[in-house]
């Protein structure tokens, strides 16, 4: 799950033009994110671990002309209510993932999904689209999207086999 930016940059080099590569961080550095930047080439980043709303200004500020910034909220109801809109106007996109308290994502396990509705509304209220993560798998995430129509769904742990992204899953 965690790569260096050396790998990285031999990764990115290998995509065709249709692929937008995202790279998942976890409290990166402000120079860690330059790297991902700058040498590999990769302009959107998803922050996946406990960056607050200055952190991500001071990116944009770095970085706006070629950042695309997804910033990940543990569902907590109404904890993650106001971080949306804490976060709405700083970041493009915010992705909503099950919280659990050792763990930043990769649980197979969904939220009470009842919940995004609520979301929903107070991130298109804030212009922002909203993401789901958290349990997703081939059995579950069309139900999702017919249900709860999201701006996009993220996932990852739910179509591996034995730790490697699965074609067929």
């Amino acid at each position: 799950r965690q790569i260096s930016i050396k790998k990285l940059c031999k990764l990115t080099q290998q995509l065709n033009q249709t692929v937008t590569p995202v790279a998942v961080t976890v409290n990166a550095s402000e120079a860690e994110i330059g790297r991902i930047i700058e040498d590999a080439g990769i302009t959107h980043i998803q922050l996946h671990g406990d960056e607050d709303v200055a952190y991500c200004e001071q990116l944009v500020q770095r970085f706006a002309a070629n950042l695309t910034l997804i910033k990940a909220l543990p569902a907590r109801g109404e904890q993650t209510l106001q971080q949306i809109r804490r976060y709405a106007d700083v970041v493009d996109t915010l992705l909503i993932d099950t919280y659990q308290p050792n763990l930043r994502g990769g649980s197979g396990k969904t939220f009470q999904w009842e919940d995004i509705p609520s979301y929903y509304e107070t991130c298109h209220s804030a212009d922002v689209p909203l993401w789901i993560a958290g349990g997703l798998n081939p059995s579950n995430v069309q139900q999702l999207i017919e249900q709860y129509a999201p701006d996009g769904v993220d996932v990852s742990s739910g179509v591996e086999q034995d730790g490697t992204k699965s074609e067929e899953r």
